[in-house]
């Protein structure tokens, strides 16, 4: 088996496609096919509106990379691996990202939890600035 140590291996790809982890094993007068898996859908920008201001998205941008940045990117380069480029978020999980941020409801994925250390509002301009960054990446295609 082979793989990266930490988190840096896991915000972006070294291949088109992510598969389910797999450990390969041969032994000898065996025939047996390689697993086939789904193509992965193509991946599309967020395409909500940006209802912040240039100063909220500035803010969004810092906070962004204080808390954020460690782990996720907004790249137009980079469409993300287990770790996602938020700008490919569907539009449901901008709609719960209060909760997700907040509240940790995805802390068995391992998405942690924010309460204490940013505010609703410092999580909106997190938001506007993942949405300002997304339509950029829309729009320089």
């Amino acid at each position: 088996a082979v793989g990266w140590g930490g988190v840096s291996g896991l915000s972006g790809k070294n291949t088109e496609q992510i598969n389910p982890g797999t450990v390969y094993t041969f032994a000898i007068g065996k025939n047996v096919a390689m697993p086939v898996y789904e193509k992965e859908a193509k991946k599309e920008y967020l395409t909500l509106p940006v209802e912040a201001t240039d100063a909220q998205i500035a803010k969004g941008a810092s906070l962004f990379g204080k808390n954020c940045g460690p782990c996720h990117t907004l790249s137009a380069n980079n469409t993300g691996g287990v770790i996602p480029n938020l700008t490919y978020s569907h539009p449901d999980i901008m709609g719960a990202f209060h909760q997700i941020v907040r509240d940790g409801i995805f802390l068995p994925k391992g998405m942690p939890k924010f309460k204490g250390r940013l505010s609703d509002e410092d999580i909106s301009n997190i938001k506007g600035y993942i949405l300002s960054s997304a339509k950029k990446n829309r729009e320089s295609k």
